[in-house]
């Protein structure tokens, strides 16, 4: 909480248009990183998937 604290005190004052460039900022490095991490995603057990896939399929 106290890391949060610090961040919102530093954007005190911020305007909205400046905002949105830093969210938007923040928004394509996570973009990036998270497409990096895609090749070492890999598929995990069946019993870890069978209730995400019984969420889209009711005959399972």
């Amino acid at each position: 909480m106290e890391k949060i604290n610090g961040i919102l005190e530093a954007l005190k004052g911020t305007s909205y248009s400046e905002w949105r460039k830093i969210k938007a900022g923040i928004d394509d490095y996570y973009r990036v990183e998270s497409i990096k991490k895609t090749d070492e995603i890999q598929l995990a057990d069946p019993n870890t998937i069978i209730p995400f896939i019984k969420r889209y399929c009711s005959t399972i």
